[in-house]
């Protein structure tokens, strides 16, 4: 099974400016981006993709996918997609693609269904060797429960001590730390209510007395996580084992906010992206630590950037853990009104760095060398170049195959 060249879109349009640009990617929807911003997976209607630096856009065959995610370090593809019986389940396959096709998570019990919806979503860690969501627990019509699936493991459940239904929604980079929601009573409210289960076995409800909406989003190290109704405030929120709620602040230029939900945050935080709007439509914002939140077309413009006054942007759905780079969609008002997947590059090279061309001077030399060297032994985040989420040897031997290759593909 090989990556075709897809003809979902001929445009690579980029506008630049002197702190940002933003290139379109392809017809479709982007829903996931490697950690170092070379690598994007999406869906355009019921065909997955994958875009590379090097390569573009590629269509990846697929049953009826659903979603689309790339791992941390761009080797592994996962999504939802269906088998032979038409059971939608979560699947995962190397990247780049081997030709092996899609390897699925086995059922929690046995057999096959006659439901297809056995699993509706999917995250992976960051090296792509656990997969995590949701399905039944007693075959096919059984209630959902959190699962997580790898080779050492196998398929493992995680409950709720406060209900039967529960769901994983994202994972840490090294597969130990998952959020998600579980369906309890709270202010007479029955819905799902954020959580989050540690691999030691911890349950760690956010708040069992007070409504506080769903966590939807979490750092790489799983230690600062975000939702969406901050109990004091209503506002979008980060919380920490440490430090309990901070409220995101207000949406400048925002008016009649119901509905918010961050999707994505760097690592230390401090910039957390999402959606914002009324109960109609939604709109991707961008929180700011200091400077509260602001829609994300309004932060790219005061940036300098041009040619996107008729761009809707409809979603904001992943961030790169240093801040650099942002995909989603937007809708262009040409009278067609396609949807588009775009890449915005904060700093507006208009491209993913180049972990050999270290320090970003355009070339390959040896003083790449020195600056690698220099951040790998301060511990540096810019020295996980193979974006493990920690920094050791495989970085040296990511960032020397790359250097003795001269650049990257």
């Amino acid at each position: 099974m090989n990556l075709t060249v897809s003809t979902l879109c001929a445009c690579a349009l980029a506008t630049s400016a002197l702190g940002a640009s933003i290139t379109t990617l392809g017809l479709g929807r982007a829903e996931s981006i490697s950690d170092n911003g070379s690598v994007v997976a999406g869906m355009n209607g019921n065909t997955m993709w994958v875009w590379t630096a090097g390569g573009g856009l590629a269509s990846v065959p697929a049953s009826n996918p659903i979603t689309a995610v790339i791992s941390g370090n761009g080797n592994v593809l996962a999504g939802v997609t269906a088998d032979e019986n038409n059971n939608f389940r979560q699947c995962h396959q190397p990247f780049p693609l081997t030709g092996a096709g899609w390897q699925f998570v086995p059922y929690v019990v046995d057999g096959t269904c006659a439901d297809s919806w056995i699993s509706s979503s999917v995250a992976v860690s960051g090296d792509g060797s656990v997969l995590a969501g949701a399905m039944p627990n007693a075959g096919c019509v059984g209630v959902d429960v959190a699962t997580t699936w790898s080779v050492a493991d196998g398929v493992q459940e995680w409950y709720s001590p406060y209900g039967s239904v529960s769901r994983i929604d994202g994972i840490s980079a090294d597969g130990r730390t998952m959020f998600g929601g579980h369906y309890t009573e709270i202010e007479g409210s029955g819905m799902h209510h954020g959580c989050i289960w540690y691999a030691d076995g911890t349950f760690e409800p956010i708040s069992m007395t007070v409504f506080h909406g769903a966590l939807s989003a979490m750092n790489r190290a799983g230690t600062i996580f975000a939702g969406n109704w901050d109990p004091a405030t209503g506002n979008a929120y980060t919380w920490t084992a440490a430090g309990g709620f901070r409220d995101l602040g207000a949406i400048d230029g925002m008016e009649f906010v119901f509905n918010k939900r961050p999707t994505s945050m760097t690592d230390d935080g401090s910039v957390v992206i999402g959606v914002a709007g009324d109960f109609w439509s939604m709109s991707p914002v961008i929180w700011i630590d200091g400077q509260g939140g602001q829609p994300l077309k309004t932060y790219l413009q005061n940036l300098g950037v041009s040619g996107i006054d008729d761009y809707y942007f409809q979603s904001a759905a992943a961030i790169t853990p240093d801040g650099r780079y942002i995909v989603g969609d937007y809708m262009l008002d040409d009278g067609t009104f396609n949807t588009y997947a775009y890449l915005v590059d904060l700093q507006g090279e208009g491209g993913p760095v180049c972990p050999a061309d270290f320090n970003q001077d355009g070339g390959v030399d040896g003083a790449d060398v020195e600056a690698f060297y220099a951040a790998w032994e301060n511990s540096l985040p810019d020295a996980d170049v193979n974006q493990d989420g920690g920094v050791d040897g495989g970085d040296v031997e990511t960032f020397f195959a790359a250097w003795e290759a001269g650049g990257c593909a």
